[in-house]
């Protein structure tokens, strides 16, 4: 039976399987009868063999299914290779059929197809493919027949583009002895070296090329994303592969590929094991999930026992490949096979001396200039540092080759490349990478060089442009390093203390270094000296602190629970009000709880105080307690011994000390602002100080004259002056130091008597000393808060536009520097002169000097404008603002147009809106109506909206436009006719962000200035609102603000605070979008509506329509009666209006008539029109009261208007009636409600008479020339 169904000429599935388990039956009964097989049925199982061969070959894959392969491999098992395949060649199917095939052939076609067909659908029967295979190379008599067979396969293979895990599996499948091959004891032996051949070979190697250079690209930070690879990546398990190349998965781990293509792997791995690499090379990816497979095997490989295919230095690259790349390989091998070796004399110590000074190496390197690519190799070189601190216990910087004080010192020095930046950038993230701040102070601490601190924070403080930059951004660098380390606290007073007088040793020896000047170092000696002590006393010293509310306590306002200070002799002692006694009523006393001590104690209204210590202008001493104090005074008195005396109070005038000089003075400012003057008497620091600025000022007073000399020997004093009474330039700057230490009036009457000399003067505005000038207006800054001769302070704003005349038309690099002096001089100026002056008298210099500053700013550029400037200007603009004079109008005024262009300048459009702002109030238009010049652009866009226009609409469009130029700027004119959508693409988003908040904050300036020209002439409201639909503009900057704006109706904050004055911050395009949508529908009702109704986006509707109705119109129906009840021109009207009921009254009695009208405003106004009702008129026929009715509702829903100027037009046309004059019969009024002129045309027929507006637009309409009552051709006469 098993015979005939061997010899069936088909097979079906069924069949095969059940076959395959009855020869796996066979197998089993043959083994157990040491080895007999069943000799009558090889000829059946060999015709079998053959019918599946060739039944294969039909079918569209020409593939065996996996039951046939298995099948065949137990066929051969019981048969031999020769039954199948005989020496001759031939085998016999049939009586009439013979066929020729050899083993060769068997191998190279059939049995290469199945292995192919059955990989690309990944099924188990790839081993058995591979089995079969093993078995007809085994029985090839040549072992040079069998290796050329096996090439041939192999090279099939990889042409074929075989994926990794089938390759894997073959080899492991042919390097697999078979169990009961006992004979063939030749293939038992060299089974590796079959395998082993020069196709592996050159395929390993190639396509370690390949995956290690698709890895380097791949985990390159710098790779250009926009390469794809050309060539297609083989699929499969590649470190499967790779493994069994190595012999890693057989128990006798021989490798199938030759020693030179191991070696030609290692080498592939440590592209990067070089000290010579550049850093831009070196940024790599971390290699988290493993995926260097052939590092991954490589370090596998040298794990094994007596693995002698990789050499110990090898290995010791590997393992440094590793840590360099970091990720899984490296936790999970490379630590590992560090640790094994590491039992090896001094193998973990070389590779930590390689590690190390690949760090050491890297730092020395030159940092990239793009920093963008800077950060990127600091975050790299800082997780290299911290694997090697993982592994090792010298937490120090040493190691990592940050330990050094001359490397710090030198990074002060760089020019060309920002040293300091990078080191500073691989400390920080290297500290980020520990979890505590103790642990990042013990890595500082741990530096051989015990000055170490001090060093990195003086090189990290910033010395470029010092004037212009702010301290704390100059010092956002220290901030970070002392927040890091745990601030004031985690970093400890003493270190604190002990860092601080580090510091003054390192600046004293940069100032005695004569050798080297170190101009830079000393700049960031000084600054970082000055963060430091204001670290180490938090607490300023008072005349930084001068109390806005009185010291002296209330007794009645006194509440349990009140934090109070309790004056105990000379100090205060921070208390709480733990109860209060009335007893004794009136006379109140407390039992207070003292804070340090948290003992109680019952004490009187006069011994407690609202602020820590007194405010004494004549006094410097300031409280501190004993510990503070004494620490305040070693500070201040190291400053003076090391600083002060060896050069400040022995003043050089060389051009070589100047820095010196002036690092010197500001020394001065760091104990006058933040240690204080704490002891009294002669050789104190209070006194040596006193002596010291004391000579400067005589000295300064005796040599000031008006010649070169003398010009740039005061240039030096005044400037030291200044420095060391808080100007700030390289410390913190002070506005009280002068108070209390030097009267500064004698030196301000000689600078007066100076600038006073015309000859001078004009010989200076001629070929100006620049900087004197700029050291005048910094002593001015600090020197005026002390003068309180009304007189003479008056004449500094004298001195102010002088120098204003001469440092703002110099046109030089220190233009920003020139701006910024004279601000600071301005401001402090205007500051002090509420003293000193009376804010009502109008101050011609003042308004000269911030017309010239004005000016300045706009033309500052970019790269020459600082946050500093910004600062002071804002503050300029806050301070006048608020004067009852107006002081920005005429500066708003002149560069209206260029203040324009600057809203779309983020660091100037704060600014630049406040001072449009201001001119926006004026009632005032920019140009008179008969003098107004129109731009060329407005020109041209007038010419092309008259094409089609009749006469008479052309010269209303001509009215309207020189209206509306008499009153806007020009360029905010030119914005609204070219205004279009912008770009949406992602590269210009902030270009596009920026241009949209100019067209915001333009807009809002119009829409202000709308607002006030309506104030002073209704017609003007009408005139420029007429020009603004005509632009088409208000639709897209409707729906430009709309996509940005947040339309939120619970808001908690007022919708106008991002123009508030005292919040000077970067406007928020969100808020001015929102204050832009509330301001449009405020301001241009009617045409909002229009645009609602007809152009509006469905999706905004509903958003826009809610936030009208919860935002928009009570807000504005408020803003409505708040005006009403502030006019003055209502006469006889009495005007009264409610925001609940939303309805407003107006009562007028003429003659014996009483009129009364009420306007009721829906709360969707004025998305809804507003309805009126005037019947509770008496003695008016209805005829006529429904007329004035409609007049309102015409001004309120069809003209722009607001409700004030409906109820004035409304008055004004009831008491033109009452004087006898008739209504136009078109539009029902006395008045036009456009152009407020009285009826002018009179027809000769009917004698009535109309508005010649009226009267065009109803021919224009009706299509002929026919009198509107009488219907006769038109013969009419103006009257």
């Amino acid at each position: 039976g098993l015979q005939s169904a061997l010899f069936r000429g088909k097979n079906d599935s069924q069949k095969v399987r059940k076959l395959g388990c009855l020869l796996k039956s066979i197998l089993i009964q043959c083994n157990e009868a040491d080895g007999m097989k069943p000799k009558s049925l090889i000829p059946s199982f060999v015709n079998f063999f053959h019918v599946i061969i060739l039944s294969s070959g039909d079918r569209s894959n020409k593939s065996c299914t996996g039951d046939e392969v298995k099948l065949l491999l137990n066929i051969m098992e019981i048969c031999t290779v020769d039954d199948f395949f005989p020496v001759r060649g031939k085998v016999k199917f049939s009586e009439d059929e013979m066929v020729t095939i050899s083993i060769e052939h068997f191998c190279v076609n059939d049995l290469l197809r199945w292995i192919l067909v059955h990989s690309s659908i990944a099924t188990t029967a790839i081993e058995t493919d591979f089995e079969i295979l093993k078995k007809c190379i085994q029985s090839m008599p040549s072992f040079n027949r069998q290796k050329q067979v096996w090439e041939t396969i192999l090279r099939e293979l990889i042409k074929s583009f075989c994926d990794f895990t089938t390759l894997a599996v073959g080899l492991s499948t042919m390097t697999r002895r078979i169990h009961n091959d006992k004979n063939n004891e030749s293939f038992k032996s060299s089974h590796a070296d079959l395998v082993r051949c020069a196709v592996l070979d050159s395929f390993a190697s190639e396509t370690c090329d390949q995956m290690m250079n698709s890895y380097r690209q791949s985990h390159h930070l710098l790779r250009d994303y926009d390469i794809i690879e050309s060539s297609p990546k083989r699929k499969g398990n590649l470190l499967l592969f790779i493994t069994t190349c190595l012999g890693i998965h057989d128990s006798s781990h021989k490798s199938l590929v030759s020693t030179s293509v191991i070696k030609h792997w290692i080498n592939s791995c440590l592209v990067l094991n070089t000290d010579e690499s550049h850093l831009e090379e070196k940024l790599i990816l971390e290699d988290e999930a493993g995926s260097n497979y052939f590092l991954k095997a490589l370090l596998i490989l040298a794990s094994l026992p007596g693995c002698e295919l990789i050499s110990t230095e090898e290995v010791l690259n590997l393992i440094f490949e590793s840590w360099f790349e970091g990720g899984m390989i490296w936790n999970e091998y490379a630590v590992n096979l560090l640790t094994t070796f590491g039992e090896k004399a001094s193998f973990k110590d070389q590779f930590i001396l390689k590690a190390s000074s690949s760090l050491r190496n890297d730092i020395h390197c030159e940092p990239p200039l793009d920093h963008a690519v800077l950060e990127l190799t600091c975050q790299a070189w800082s997780k290299r540092a911290m694997r090697l601190l993982r592994i090792t216990k010298l937490d120090n910087l040493d190691n990592l080759g940050l330990g050094s004080a001359e490397l710090w010192d030198s990074a002060s020095l760089s020019t060309e490349r920002d040293f300091s930046e990078y080191f500073f950038l691989c400390l920080m993230y290297l500290l980020h990478s520990f979890n505590s701040a103790e642990q990042r102070k013990e890595l500082i601490s741990n530096a051989n060089e015990s000055r170490i601190f001090v060093h990195i924070l003086t090189s990290i403080a910033k010395s470029e442009n010092p004037i212009l930059e702010s301290f704390n951004h100059r010092t956002e660098r220290n901030h970070q390093l002392l927040d890091i380390l745990g601030g004031r606290a985690g970093t400890g007073e003493t270190l604190l203390e002990q860092t601080c007088i580090d510091g003054i040793v390192l600046l004293s020896t940069f100032m005695n270094d004569q050798a080297r000047k170190k101009t830079k170092s000393m700049i960031k000696a000084i600054t970082s000296l000055s963060f430091l002590v204001s670290a180490l006393f938090q607490t300023p010293t008072y005349y930084e602190i001068q109390p806005t509310e009185k010291d002296e306590i209330d007794p009645s306002d006194v509440k349990e629970g009140d934090s109070l200070w309790y004056e105990l002799g000379s100090q205060r002692i921070k208390a709480t009000v733990m109860k209060i006694h009335t007893d004794d009523f009136p006379n109140l006393y407390f039992t207070i709880r003292e804070e340090k001590s948290n003992s109680e104690r019952q004490t009187i209204a006069s011994r407690l105080k609202r602020h820590p210590k007194s405010f004494n202008p004549q006094s410097t001493a300031s409280f501190v307690d004993g510990g503070e104090g004494s620490r305040r005074e070693h500070i201040g008195r190291l400053i003076t011994d090391n600083i002060l005396k060896p050069h400040l109070f022995r003043l050089q005038f060389d051009e070589e000390s100047t820095t010196i000089n002036e690092v010197s003075a500001e020394a001065v400012n760091i104990i006058l602002s933040q240690c204080g003057l704490i002891s009294v008497g002669i050789g104190s620091v209070r006194y040596e100080i006193f002596q010291g600025i004391t000579s400067m000022l005589v000295l300064l007073c005796d040599s000031l004259a008006p010649t070169d000399s003398s010009i740039e020997k005061c240039t030096m004093v005044i400037r030291c002056l200044s420095l060391a009474l808080g100007f700030g330039v390289y410390t913190t700057p002070s506005s009280m130091n002068i108070t209390g230490i030097i009267d500064p009036t004698d030196s301000i009457v000689k600078l007066v008597d100076l600038y006073r000399n015309s000859t001078w003067f004009e010989a200076q505005k001629r070929h100006p000393f620049e900087r004197f000038h700029q050291s005048v207006s910094m002593w001015l800054s600090v020197a005026v808060i002390a003068i309180k001769d009304g007189e003479i302070f008056r004449c500094i704003s004298g001195i102010i536009r002088s120098i204003s005349d001469i440092l703002l038309s110099i046109n030089s690099k220190e233009s920003g520097v020139n701006a910024y002096v004279v601000m600071k001089a301005m401001n402090s100026f205007q500051i002090a002169s509420n003293d000193c002056t009376d804010d009502s008298v109008d101050n011609h210099d003042e308004k000269q000097v911030l017309g010239e500053l004005t000016q300045c700013f706009i033309r500052l550029s970019q790269q020459e404008m600082s946050w500093k400037i910004v600062e002071e200007f804002s503050s300029l603009i806050v301070i006048n603002s608020k004067k009852p004079i107006k002081m920005l109008e005429p500066a708003a005024r002149s560069h209206a147009n260029d203040l324009t262009e600057c809203l779309y300048s983020p660091s100037k459009r704060w600014c630049s809106f406040h001072l449009l702002y201001s001119l926006a109030m004026s009632s005032k238009p920019l140009q008179e109506e008969e003098s107004v010049i129109i731009s060329d652009v407005i020109n041209q866009q007038q010419a092309e909206w008259k094409q089609g226009m009749d006469g008479e609409d052309a010269s209303e469009l001509e009215d309207d436009i020189i209206i509306s130029a008499s009153w806007l700027p020009e360029k905010a004119m030119c914005i609204l006719s070219q205004m279009k959508p912008k770009s949406s693409s992602i590269q210009n988003k902030l270009g596009e962000e920026n241009e949209i908040m100019g067209d915001l904050l333009t807009w809002l300036t119009c829409l202000s200035i709308l607002d006030t020209a309506g104030s002073v002439d209704m017609r003007n409201r009408t005139s420029i609102s007429s020009f603004i639909q005509k632009t088409k503009s208000l639709g897209f900057l409707l729906e430009t603000a709309m996509e940005h704006a947040d339309l939120d109706i619970d808001r908690k904050e007022s919708i106008f605070s991002c123009i508030d004055l005292d919040d000077k911050h970067d406007l928020s395009i969100q808020e001015v979008a929102t204050l832009a949508v509330f301001r449009t529908v405020e301001s241009l009702p009617t045409l909002v509506k229009t645009w609602f109704n007809d152009y509006c986006p469905r999706y905004m509707q509903n958003k826009l329509s809610t936030f009208v109705e919860n935002i928009v119109a009570p807000e504005t129906l408020h803003r409505e009666l708040t005006r009403i009840k502030k006019a003055t021109s209502f006469g006889e009207m009495t005007v009264n209006g409610s925001c609940v009921s939303r309805e407003i009254t107006a009562t007028y009695h003429q003659d014996e008539c009483q009129l009364s009208v009420m306007i009721r405003i829906p709360p969707s106004f004025p998305l809804k029109n507003v309805e009126v009702d005037c019947q509770k008129t008496l003695g008016i026929p209805e005829n006529r009261w429904r007329r004035w009715a409609l007049q309102i509702m015409l001004m309120l829903n069809n003209q722009d208007g607001s409700v004030l100027d409906a109820l004035l037009l409304w008055k004004q046309n009831v008491d033109k009636e009452f004087d006898g004059i008739e209504p136009c019969p078109v539009c029902y009024s006395v008045l036009c409600i456009k152009t407020h002129a009285m009826p002018n045309l009179q027809c000769r027929t009917c004698n009535n008479r109309f508005h010649s507006t009226c009267l065009h637009k109803w021919f224009t309409e009706s299509g002929k020339s026919n009198c509107v009552l009488c219907q006769q051709p038109w013969s009419g006469t103006k009257v």
